[in-house]
């Protein structure tokens, strides 16, 4: 308990002493989150609990800093919203509010983060998001056809990063080779840690920031300009609710959308898309019952590993 004392008030001075902007704010941020988070967990204290909610939306916040850092984030805030069985409006706004910034993030994720030690533990770690989202514009009575936007651009973007087949970026290397390779030069910039660049702990935080922010800005000039060259008007952009209706013109289609939060099956027709509410399916037995299924075609596949591949 001393030692998590310490790491609190270190952290609250770092959050002090790093100014509005300086790209390393955010990891500090959602470090002091986890730590009091922790504290909260052996203290009950509802002060902790407040804190820790705040400084990871505060994170969340921080337009300089890497987007991974700031979707870790987003889902840690939304989960602590959410974590009571008698969650206040106002929270379950919150998460919205965190977890819609954090699905318009992917699109900034880089696939190196993907590709590190535990790929799929990435991988569901942000699959996640786009349920959880779903989730709680649909407890805030959003408009269907949105909520349905929203699932296909966290779904499509996770493909696209995970698979690289059939992407936007992968269609514009095949006629753009040279913008495509500034738009992932770009995106690995922004998505890069501080350190794997060379910063030292006494780098200029200023400097840092206006590269930050000029690399921000031109990723945001490349996005309109490949947007004006024909064939790319919807680069990176959600498919139109009209789009994602036409789909089902050869019948209804069924989406499934499970979190911890609540579950729903969105029904898409032609001429329009509804929700009906799914009390009885919990995760937890969806994962169960996937498990017995893939059980004996896959019996080296834990409950761990299963739950990781949020096969929900």
């Amino acid at each position: 308990m001393d030692d998590l004392m310490s790491a609190i008030s270190l952290n609250e001075r770092a959050v002090v002493i790093a100014p509005e902007g300086d790209p390393v704010r955010a990891l500090l941020l959602n470090d002091l989150a986890i730590h009091l988070e922790r504290r909260f967990q052996r203290t009950a204290s509802v002060d902790d609990y407040r804190k820790a909610i705040k400084a990871n939306e505060d994170a969340v916040a921080e337009s300089t800093s890497t987007p991974s850092i700031r979707i870790k984030a987003a889902v840690m805030a939304s989960n602590l919203l959410l974590r009571d069985s008698s969650i206040s409006n106002e929270s379950v706004i919150r998460a919205r509010y965190v977890l819609l910034a954090a699905v318009d993030l992917l699109r900034r994720v880089s696939p190196r983060t993907l590709k590190q030690a535990d790929q799929q533990y990435n991988i569901s770690r942000f699959a996640e998001i786009t349920s959880q989202a779903v989730s709680v514009c649909l407890e805030c009575q959003d408009d269907v056809k949105d909520v349905l936007q929203v699932l296909e651009r966290g779904r499509g973007i996770l493909a696209n990063l995970r698979l690289e087949v059939r992407s936007d970026v992968s269609i514009l290397q095949a006629s753009h080779p040279h913008l495509a390779s500034q738009f992932e030069n770009l995106r690995d910039q922004l998505d890069c840690p501080l350190g794997e660049r060379g910063e030292t702990p006494q780098y200029d935080y200023l400097t840092i920031v206006d590269q930050r922010r000029t690399l921000s800005e031109q990723f945001d000039t490349l996005l309109e300009f490949i947007r004006q060259l024909d064939g790319f008007e919807s680069f990176l952009l959600d498919p139109s609710a009209s789009e994602l209706m036409a789909l089902a013109d050869l019948g209804p289609i069924v989406i499934l959308n499970v979190s911890d939060f609540r579950s729903d099956a969105l029904l898409v027709g032609v001429r329009n898309v509804r929700c009906l509410r799914l009390p009885a399916l919990k995760r937890g037995q969806l994962e169960d019952q996937a498990a017995r299924f893939l059980a004996p075609s896959m019996p080296h596949v834990t409950r761990t590993n299963r739950q990781r591949q949020n096969v929900s």
